[in-house]
């Protein structure tokens, strides 16, 4: 079926990224339903959740036989620094954020990130967004507000309110941490843009090496974090507490890898529209989990969000990295001289008269 396997290479890069966004939607839900269930606290969740990551990570780079090791290509030393910390920022936020608000407002403010993506990617990378993928992802928002009703927008908390503690509930006492939390899940929105471009740029770096930086970097501050704050390191309680835990940890490995596998096929842009279909794994797990319901409105909502990104998805951009460039003489020296350091070293004199 050559067809289907034309289809499958077309379109790989946004299966990839549709299988990290669901794989971060699966994080989202045990993060949250591990920090209603146990006492555990966003640092000692990252602290936890990272050692095993850089044992699987340096082992499995170690077996394959990987060089550059322990912490990569000395050229992309600056850049990996300065994303590892901040994937640790934004986690550390992410974390703490959603103990005030629900996965529907979550989703809200990352329906926004195409935009931000938008205006970066043709600044540092060159990669614009076409009007075709601007108008999906204004008609993606709407339906996604529709689906999820963001508590922000339809019943913002009054002052002083209390929301009931259990599952799928928001464990907050005050508007303030409410309104606290969406500005800190905004940042994080942007630490995850930025780190899309850092991924578009370090396309050459395993998967797995950027998630073992991303755990030595995590482990140190985390701790740091921890002795500043004078805060013990929380264990979870129960059996159900560390299947939790495991599950926050498996499904964030997957979303690492695959979102950076994804931005090796498709721009920065592509993939975080791709990320729009979020809201419909997150709507259906709310369902399955906390027992939430659909109505006319989510119904309406979920149409226009596929209908959106379905169409933003088959209109691809073209790739930038395709397009021809006349070579001029003064750039033929340094084409040689790459071309021979990548076999090798080559003497100059090879290949000529």
């Amino acid at each position: 079926m050559p067809d289907l396997h034309a289809a499958l290479n077309r379109y790989y890069g946004r299966l990839l990224a549709l299988s990290a966004l669901t794989s971060f939607v699966m994080m989202d839900l045990f993060a949250q339903y591990l920090m209603v269930i146990d006492p555990i606290d966003p640092v000692s969740i990252m602290l936890l959740r990272m050692v095993p990551s850089t044992v699987f990570a340096y082992a499995y780079l170690w077996k394959s036989g990987y060089e550059a090791l322990p912490f990569g290509p000395r050229d992309y030393w600056a850049v990996l620094a300065v994303r590892s910390c901040m994937v640790w920022g934004s986690l550390t936020l992410f974390y703490t954020a959603i103990r005030h608000i629900s996965v529907s407002d979550t989703t809200t403010i990352f329906q926004t990130r195409p935009f931000f993506l938008g205006w970066a990617s043709q600044i540092f990378l060159g990669e614009p967004m076409t009007t075709v993928q601007k108008v999906a992802a204004g008609i993606s928002i709407v339906g996604e507000v529709l689906i999820s009703k963001p508590t922000m927008l339809f019943n913002p908390p009054a002052p002083e309110t209390v929301i009931t503690d259990g599952p799928g509930s928001i464990t907050h006492a005050s508007a303030h941490d409410h309104f606290l939390s969406w500005g800190l899940m905004f940042v994080v929105m942007l630490f995850t843009a930025f780190d899309f471009l850092a991924l578009r740029k370090l396309r050459d770096i395993p998967p797995l090496l950027l998630l073992a930086l991303m755990s030595v970097v995590t482990i140190p501050l985390s701790a740091a974090l921890l002795l500043i704050t004078r805060s013990p390191l929380i264990f979870p309680s129960s059996f159900t507490a560390w299947l939790m835990l495991f599950l926050v940890q498996v499904f964030g490995v997957l979303t690492q890898v695959l979102y950076a596998e994804a931005l090796k096929q498709e721009t920065a842009v592509t993939v975080a529209l791709v990320g729009q279909f979020q809201v419909v794994p997150a709507a259906l797990s709310e369902f399955i989990a906390f027992g939430s319901h659909f109505d006319t409105l989510s119904v309406i909502g979920a149409a226009l969000t596929t209908s959106a990104g379905v169409w933003a998805v088959m209109n691809r951009a073209e790739d930038v990295e395709q397009e021809t460039k006349t070579i001029t003489l003064a750039e033929v020296p340094l084409l040689e001289r790459h071309r021979e350091e990548d076999e090798g070293d080559a003497p100059l004199s090879q290949g000529r008269v």
